[in-house]
C-alpha cells in the first residue's frame, strides 16, 4: 500500500505550534511546580483561629478508646488527630504541649491526665 507523504505528515501551522508550545510549558510547570509554592514558610507567631478538620466517615463512639478501636486504619486517623490536638511530637520533645497545658502519666503508661487551658481535666 502506497502512502502519499503529504497525507502522512500534517503541516506545521501556527495553531499547532502554539498548542505544542503552551502544552509543553504547562506540562513543565506542572512537573516542576511553581517555585514559590514548593515549601511552606514557617510561622513566626503563635497559632490563632480555628481549624476545621473533616473526615469522610461517621465517627463511632469506640474510636475514643484505643482499646476498643477495631483493627482497621480508618479509626487511627481520628486517634492521631486527637493526640496531636492535645500533645504533639516535636524534634527534641516527643510530647510538647498543644492544647493540653500540663499532663501526667500513670506508672504503667496506660493512663494520662490532661489539663486544658480552662482548667478542664480529662483522663485518657
Amino acid at each position: 500500500m502506497m502512502h502519499n507523504r503529504s497525507q502522512v505528515l500534517a503541516p506545521l501551522t501556527r495553531r499547532r505550534f502554539l498548542q505544542g508550545t503552551l502544552g509543553g510549558a504547562a506540562g513543565l510547570i506542572a512537573w516542576q511546580g511553581w517555585p514559590r509554592l514548593r515549601t511552606a514558610m514557617a510561622q513566626k507567631t503563635a497559632a490563632s483561629g480555628q481549624m476545621t478538620w473533616a473526615i469522610h466517615v461517621t465517627i463511632a463512639p469506640t474510636w475514643f478508646d484505643p482499646a476498643e478501636t477495631p483493627g482497621v486504619i480508618t479509626p487511627y486517623m481520628f486517634i492521631y488527630a486527637m493526640h496531636d490536638a492535645l500533645v504533639k511530637p516535636m524534634p527534641g520533645n516527643p510530647m510538647s504541649p498543644s492544647l493540653a497545658t500540663k499532663w501526667s502519666e500513670s506508672e504503667d503508661g496506660l493512663t494520662y491526665d490532661l489539663a486544658a487551658p480552662g482548667g478542664e481535666v480529662s483522663q485518657r
